[in-house]
């Protein structure tokens, strides 16, 4: 593990010669990532993880055309890789919840709905909650910190 200065506070942090992607796609092969909202964040983790060879699907609203659009042109597929919020959530093994809570009221009842959904006693099942202030690549390495964690 190394140690790296975060503002002052000393974190020790898994470096990828520990976990590689290698182990990372051995471990999340039969998974299904659904990332909800490809608006600030979605886009950056998305396609790092479909780049990578995660098999990745995107949650987000028609009705919001410019994002909808962008996952289009990113090259997900309405009904096969790209669908609402609610589809996507039910089809996802691996959650990552990437939208906006002070966006609408709708969003609380996902998230409560994938709360209650994603118990830690339903195993397979993995929720991500993500601030937007995080960097992309933080998440994705407590996502599989948290995965490698409940396979041991």
């Amino acid at each position: 593990m190394a140690k790296i200065d975060f503002g002052g506070t000393m974190e020790e942090v898994i470096t990828s010669e520990e976990f590689p992607i290698s182990k990372a796609k051995k471990i999340l092969k039969n998974e299904k990532i659904a990332v909800l909202g490809y608006g600030v964040q979605g886009p950056g983790q998305a396609l790092n993880l479909r780049d990578n060879g995660f098999s990745v699907i995107i949650g987000q609203r028609e009705e919001e055309p410019f994002y909808w659009n962008k996952a289009i042109q990113d090259g997900f597929v309405p009904g096969k890789t790209l669908f609402p919020i609610e589809e996507a959530a039910e089809k996802g093994t691996v959650i990552m919840f990437l939208l906006s809570l002070t966006q609408d009221a709708r969003l609380h009842n996902i998230l409560f709905w994938l709360m209650g959904d994603f118990s830690m006693s339903d195993a397979g099942q993995t929720l991500v909650l993500a601030a937007s202030l995080l960097p992309c690549f933080i998440l994705l390495f407590l996502l599989l910190l948290f995965l490698l964690f409940l396979l041991l």
